[in-house]
């Protein structure tokens, strides 16, 4: 009924008539000499009647009929399984290629930042933890190893003097959605200052 043949023609076919022709040396091979033997580590390419093509799993098992040896073989159809492991391949493969893609434009953003000297950063409103990027921590003096950077962090290594007006800017960003700029200085671990600029901006979900 999967094939497309009545019993009685399926009855007097070979496998010549059902598989493909590229397969059959190697599916004649894997059974030369081992007629007990489960073939299902891979699939194969078998015709139906109406010369569409299905995948199946085969396991054979010798035995005699009929006073003759004969071998009785289960074929499980799983084209639909192998159409969707194909996908999930293609789908694996181009997810790789986006991941490395993206891995890419990071490296290339990296370098950006720091010929640039340009620090971004990420903080959610509410949060206490934010995102920076790697020039980020160069630029403030605190190493990603410290562990996630803290908006009361940056804050304690503002400069005193300037510390009002970056909290300005920053309030104004998130409870008016409005974009600001101010110039501040970081304190740095050694005694040193770092002239700073920044340039807030708020953004919607």
């Amino acid at each position: 009924r999967q094939y497309g043949w009545t019993r009685a023609e399926f009855l007097n076919m070979s496998l010549p008539n059902v598989q493909v022709n590229d397969e059959q040396p190697a599916f004649g091979t894997l059974i030369a000499g081992n007629r007990d033997l489960d073939i299902a580590r891979r699939s194969w390419t078998h015709l139906r009647a109406d010369g569409s093509r299905m995948q199946v799993t085969v396991a054979s098992h010798a035995l005699t009929y009929a006073c003759e040896d004969a071998m009785m073989a289960v074929l499980q159809d799983v084209t639909e399984i192998e159409a969707a492991r194909r996908a999930m391949q293609g789908a694996n493969l181009r997810l790789a290629d986006l991941a490395a893609q993206l891995q890419a434009r990071t490296t290339e953003l990296t370098e950006a930042h720091r010929m640039a000297r340009l620090g971004t950063w990420r903080w959610q409103l509410g949060a206490a933890e934010a995102t920076w990027c790697e020039e980020m921590h160069e630029i403030v003096g605190v190493p990603r190893s410290w562990g996630p950077p803290t908006q009361a962090a940056f804050l304690a290594r503002i400069h005193p003097d300037d510390r009002a007006a970056v909290i300005a800017v920053e309030e104004a960003a998130c409870a008016k959605r409005l974009a600001g700029q101010t110039d501040f200085r970081i304190m740095l671990e050694g005694g040193g200052l770092r002239h700073c600029r920044l340039d807030a901006r708020p953004v919607l979900d």
